[in-house]
């Protein structure tokens, strides 16, 4: 696994870090009280290590029989001639059997190892509008909320734009988002995104591209055990902008949520304390030592709790014949999503606010520097 390199503030090493982070910790106790009412351990199947998975937990298979369904229901939704933003369950419609299968897979990913897999679609076959309507319609059936941002568009292309020509009206010295570029990136959970993520393996890279998770359950663990230290810093709060202010970590009920991305503090350094900078890494270390690499293939549909698992991708390059495209959704499922803390709750809830009739979901990537990307704060 070739991970971009943990990097420690300069002129420190990690253990001389430690060591004046957490003296500091002690002696200015500014976080010192952040981890009460956090569970001292948590056991449940999202506690797994690498040795614990194997795809066969994870994979659910799309029969024949089943493609042919899907294939009816998206033939049936363009009959409609609604606009995309209508696809549910009821527009969309499953046989019965197929339909509480893809229930089953939300409760896999709230009360389960936290993530599925399912098999069995080729994008080949389908134009983008085909596609588009087979993934959002069945993503609809496992969450029927859907996530859109500020300007509601309700899905993202994840892929290589950098040579996509830049815009006029865009600042010089500004960057891609991270899923719009080709390079690797750390372990994060999209933060304030969704409950779930979703992604539809449209296209796979010539090389690199693979995808990993982790944990962050079992992270916590191991940090309870050796570095509680490094939870108060998570638990603290976070400049994710120099008007977002809040927490990495949250508690409910005795459910942790990490709500972690490193882009804000890699494009401005000066936002995250050194203490910060060392949980960053900290976290980073971990989540490598317990990762797994999701088994990929073309057609997949990948479902993710976002509350309790860090993802990431390796590097990739594309070829003429051969390009990596991801689409993306934010999913909630009201039926099995967990309580979350009364401070944010709203704040963990607003990209669910606007309405269907409101939303865009983008066939193609229009607009890869503006309209069909999101907020780096809560990204990579």
């Amino acid at each position: 696994m070739n991970f971009p390199e943990v990097l420690f503030p300069q002129s420190f090493s990690p253990e001389v870090l430690a060591g004046k982070i957490f003296s500091s910790i002690e002696s200015t106790n500014p976080v010192k009280n952040t981890l009460r009412g956090f569970p001292l351990h948590l056991d449940a199947d999202l506690c797994w290590t690498p040795a614990d998975i194997t795809p066969e937990q994870y994979l659910i298979l799309l029969s024949v029989e089943d493609i042919v369904a899907i294939e009816n229901a998206m033939e049936s939704f363009k009959s409609l001639a609604l606009p995309l933003p209508a696809l549910e369950p009821s527009t969309f419609v499953l046989p019965a059997e197929l339909a509480d299968r893809l229930r089953v897979v939300s409760k896999i990913v709230h009360t389960g190892i936290g993530f599925a897999v399912l098999r069995g679609l080729d994008p080949k076959k389908y134009s983008e509008e085909e596609n588009t309507i087979i993934y959002c319609g069945i993503a609809s059936h496992i969450g029927i909320q859907r996530n859109a941002n500020s300007r509601g568009m309700a899905m993202v292309h994840i892929r290589d734009a950098t040579n996509d020509a830049k815009p006029k009206n865009v600042a010089d010295g500004e960057q891609l988002a991270p899923s719009k570029q080709k390079g690797g990136m750390k372990f994060h959970a999209d933060r304030m995104y969704a409950d779930m993520l979703s992604l539809y393996v449209r296209g796979q890279a010539a090389v690199g591209g693979q995808q990993y998770l982790a944990s962050s359950w079992t992270i916590y663990n191991k940090l309870m055990q050796q570095a509680p230290e490094v939870l108060r810093i998570l638990a603290g709060d976070w400049k994710w902008s120099p008007e977002d202010k809040m927490p990495a970590l949250f508690n409910k009920d005795g459910r942790i949520m990490l709500q972690l991305v490193w882009t804000p503090f890699l494009k401005n350094r000066g936002l995250a304390t050194p203490a910060q900078d060392f949980a960053l890494n900290t976290v980073q270390q971990l989540a490598e030592e317990n990762c797994i690499e999701l088994d990929q293939q073309l057609g997949d549909i990948q479902l993710i709790n976002n509350l309790a698992i860090l993802h990431t991708r390796s590097k990739f390059k594309d070829s003429p014949s051969q390009k990596r495209h991801l689409m993306r959704l934010g999913l909630r499922d009201p039926s099995e999503a967990w309580t979350l803390p009364e401070r944010y709750d709203e704040l963990f809830g607003k990209a669910f606010v606007i309405p269907t009739d409101k939303q865009t979901i983008p066939v193609t990537d229009f607009d890869a520097w503006g309209e069909t990307t999101t907020e780096d704060a809560n990204h990579g």
